[in-house]
């Protein structure tokens, strides 16, 4: 489609509505080649793998980590197992 952001791939993997209404889109690709992962929100901008110009992941998936042997009472005792700070050398 002329104009269209997606390529080919991405909008066979459109979700739809009974109404054919789209509501969402799975790993998709921009027209820059950048891979967003609309299943993982994030506005961790300073991460490697944040899509920069959408608050997604670029990660086909995360592993989320809890903090020690803490027990699970509030989101403060988890963490995003797969950031990478985006300026951290090899």
């Amino acid at each position: 489609m002329e104009g269209n952001r997606y390529d080919n791939d991405t909008i066979a993997n459109q979700k739809t509505t009974t109404s054919g209404e789209i509501i969402g889109m799975m790993n998709n690709t921009l027209e820059t080649g950048e891979h967003i992962n609309r299943s993982i929100s994030c506005n961790v901008r300073e991460c490697k793998y944040h899509a920069k110009s959408e608050d997604y992941c670029t990660l086909d998936k995360i592993q989320v980590i809890k903090h020690n042997d803490a027990t699970m009472s509030t989101v403060e005792y988890t963490d995003c197992g797969s950031y990478v700070y985006e300026g951290q050398i090899n």
